[in-house]
């Protein structure tokens, strides 16, 4: 009988903790696999004209009903191959050995079968370019946006548009040392940052700033929407944090129209909507994190999302 939920996920994610204790607390029985779960002593595949066998962590997948794919985790290939001593040798084995754990994790994943998922197809891969097109068609409104390796496009946009900024194509992403730990932020761009440039770069993401009046951040799950005002001076609230101020909010029907329509496109069941309310008074629509946090949304305005969370996975495990 297909009654258990799966969540994939990182070894350490608050949102999974909470949710999955949401679901214990209420009697159904879930089960997790972090990414490091796929390289881990407990894999078993066999494929036989005779048998067969899925189970990774002793978790059978024919006896699950629900599969959440909450987000993914880096692995570290490092101790396969600890005593070897070639440079050269770990350069070709380490992409090799990536590209074999996201095979196995691929070929996991497709034991979903016709069971019932929450972000399947966030598996394969989202940015902000392909986010901002379905917007479009979504009737969202969109900063103009430019991706470019020529200096003097960077220059003509920025003619265009008065005040730029510019941003990761790809998610955001931290990195640490021993003294510090550092992250990619929306930032500025100014005449002085282009002028230092070389002709040819790396192909970047420029956007038009829009003027805010506020940040609307959207919860969206299965066409569940809640959303928070945020009102902040930085340009990336994130920036600080503690200095902000959160309001539970409510986006006109329209909108709420158009998220429900680009989250059907996207083929997403659930992800958090970053929303600029603008000086000119449009809701202009910046990225979808299909694993985005929301402890803080939950906390700031009382809405005990994870619970929320936990309720629509024990409905859909019970879905006939």
């Amino acid at each position: 009988m297909k009654n258990k939920i799966l969540v994939y996920s990182a070894t350490i994610d608050e949102i999974t903790d909470n949710v999955t204790d949401w679901v214990k607390s209420k009697g159904y029985e879930v089960l997790r696999l972090n990414g490091k779960d796929f390289v881990s002593d407990n894999v078993e595949i066999l494929i036989s004209n005779s048998n067969n066998k899925n189970e990774i962590n002793s978790i059978n997948f024919d006896s699950i009903g629900v599969f959440w794919f909450r987000k993914g985790e880096s692995i570290d290939f490092e101790k396969y191959f600890l005593e070897l001593d070639d440079v050269n040798m770990k350069k070709f084995i380490i992409p090799f050995l990536f590209q074999e754990g996201i095979a196995l994790k691929n070929a996991v994943y497709k034991l979903k079968g016709n069971s019932q998922a929450i972000n399947y197809n966030s598996l394969f891969g989202f940015n902000k370019i392909y986010n901002l097109n379905i917007a479009v068609q979504s009737n969202l409104k969109v900063p103009a946006t430019l991706i470019t390796s020529q200096k003097n496009k960077i220059v003509h946009f920025k003619k265009n548009y008065k005040t730029i900024i510019t941003k990761p194509i790809s998610e955001n992403l931290i990195f640490k040392t021993e003294e510090d730990s550092y992250s990619f932020y929306t930032s500025e761009v100014s005449s002085e940052i282009i002028e230092e440039k070389d002709n040819v770069i790396f192909p970047v993401l420029i956007q038009e700033k829009i003027e805010k009046i506020y940040e609307v951040r959207v919860f969206f799950l299965n066409g569940i929407i809640y959303s928070m005002a945020i009102l902040s001076k930085e340009l990336d609230y994130r920036k600080e944090y503690g200095a902000n101020r959160y309001l539970l909010y409510e986006l006109p029907g329209n909108i709420k129209q158009s998220i429900v329509l680009f989250m059907k496109k996207m083929k997403l069941e659930s992800g958090m909507i970053d929303l600029i309310k603008s000086k000119n008074g449009d809701y202009v629509f910046l990225e979808v994190n299909p694993s985005g946090q929301f402890s803080d949304m939950s906390e700031n305005c009382n809405l005990y999302l994870e619970e929320i969370f936990s309720n629509e996975l024990i409905k859909m495990t019970n879905h006939d």
